[in-house]
């Protein structure tokens, strides 16, 4: 936890790929999850109280119910994205239900490259997740060989039928991830933003 706040300085694009429990007797104690158990818990209530996050920034969760919200007793809705904005982050997008690895992954790659290429936020999330819609496992699994990662081994090992197949075109599959604050956009070092520039 002491790491964590000179980690994030002056971050403006933060990835976190890690587990999420969503604690929904006690919202506050909601975590991100990182290593191996007990690993490290990141909880909802420590980004309110202890985490500041660059007010430039976006926070993409490749996480299980990284976008679940429940409202507490003084009818406030308290989630791990909500607890990333009061934090300071300008945008957080994160998944508001279990979502398979391989999905998050595809999703997040095609949502980190589309915002590297000036995309802003929302559309780039759409587009992600049409993406996800429409590729077949075969599209998947050449994405992740792409980057070498192992969850590519276990969709090389489907049938040619299963790769052929769209086997995330189920809504409740590709329309996971959710988008939280205000739209943002990848901005080029010593460019100046266009609402600055007249």
């Amino acid at each position: 936890m002491d790491d964590l706040p000179a980690a994030f300085a002056g971050a403006t694009l933060i990835f976190l790929a890690c587990h999420g429990d969503y604690d929904w007797k006690n919202p506050l104690s909601s975590a991100l999850r990182f290593g191996s158990p007990p690993g490290f818990a990141l909880k909802i209530a420590d980004l309110f109280d202890n985490i500041r996050i660059d007010p430039d920034a976006i926070v993409i969760l490749g996480t299980c119910d990284s976008g679940t919200v429940a409202q507490t007793d003084l009818n406030e809705g308290i989630g791990i994205a909500g607890g990333l904005l009061a934090a300071g982050a300008h945008t957080t997008i994160g998944a508001g239900w279990p979502v398979a690895r391989s999905a998050a992954i595809g999703v997040c790659r095609k949502l980190i490259s589309s915002l590297l290429d000036g995309t802003e936020s929302p559309e780039a999330l759409r587009n992600a997740a049409c993406w996800l819609r429409d590729a077949t496992a075969a599209d998947l699994l050449a994405e992740l060989s792409s980057i070498g990662h192992p969850a590519a081994l276990q969709l090389a090992e489907l049938p040619p039928e299963d790769l052929a197949g769209h086997m995330f075109a189920d809504p409740v599959r590709w329309a996971a991830f959710l988008h939280w604050g205000a739209p943002w956009r990848a901005i080029r070092r010593g460019a100046v933003p266009a609402e600055k520039s007249q």
